[in-house]
């Protein structure tokens, strides 16, 4: 009888181990990972438009896997009203694909409406402790495979041919005239040297988080075109890459006014 309650004894206290040790290895794992250092921060913010978001989210799955596993996705809804949008955010499923082992997804919804440049304020200031790059892509846009190691390479080498290595601020989207009104100033066999991109998609290197950044802060409308001003007036080149590696598929926003005029990249 004794022996039957030690033997009973030590099954609970194996069990209790065990339990520790699994918690203890959760807990480190969720320290890694909050500790954990990316290549790239990709930043989406989203409100309502889910007929364009699912194409985003679809097309943001092709990015090549070993760019993928070096990047933290975060998705920021801002208070969508249309629960379309919710649900396909909540039910994004690009952690679950097959190659995908280094990935980090961040979902996250803000609790009362934003508007983009406090949205995009909140998003890359989480990242950019914890990402070498930092990018922002529209909820409306469709990219290619290679667009994250395109725009990696077009941001070293335009920052050293520049701007002696001191900051570029680089694009994968060239919308040009009569599209829009972004002027091309040079063009070589990588990149074009632009005089004013738009907000679609942004890419930079974290060093230039804080001059960027303050200047969303404090420009909540036309953050874009006050960031292209910002640029010029300290020296900073504006480049984009050649050809296009991201689209633009919506045909309605602050420039946009359906088919018959939309920024749209005609090299993509």
């Amino acid at each position: 009888m004794l022996s039957f309650s030690y033997w009973k004894l030590g099954l609970l206290l194996g069990i209790i181990l065990i339990c520790v040790l699994v918690a203890y290895y959760l807990s480190k794992r969720k320290e890694s990972f909050a500790n954990k250092q990316y290549k790239y921060g990709i930043l989406i913010c989203c409100y309502d438009r889910p007929e364009f978001l699912i194409q985003t989210l679809n097309s943001l799955k092709t990015t090549n896997k070993e760019d993928l596993n070096e990047s933290i996705i975060y998705i920021i809804d801002d208070r969508s009203s249309n629960n379309k949008t919710t649900t396909l955010i909540e039910d994004y499923d690009i952690m679950n694909m097959e190659g995908i082992d280094g990935l980090e997804l961040k979902i996250d919804r803000n609790r009362e409406n934003l508007g983009i440049a406090k949205s995009l304020e909140k998003g890359f200031t989480f990242l950019f402790p914890k990402c070498e790059y930092l990018t922002n892509i529209d909820s409306d846009v469709l990219i290619k495979p290679n667009w994250l190691s395109k725009l990696h390479e077009v941001y070293e080498r335009s920052n050293y041919e520049k701007n002696d290595g001191n900051g570029v601020l680089v694009s994968g989207f060239n919308c040009i005239p009569p599209n829009c009104d972004h002027k091309i100033l040079s063009t070589n066999d990588l990149y074009h040297v632009k005089k004013t991109i738009g907000g679609i998609n942004t890419f930079f290197h974290r060093d230039m988080f804080p001059q960027f950044i303050n200047v969303i802060k404090n420009n909540v409308k036309n953050w874009d075109w006050r960031l292209c001003d910002y640029c010029k007036e300290h020296n900073i080149p504006i480049v984009v890459s050649n050809p296009s590696v991201i689209q633009h598929i919506g045909f309605t926003g602050l420039n946009s006014f359906g088919k018959k005029k939309y920024d749209y990249a005609n090299d993509f």
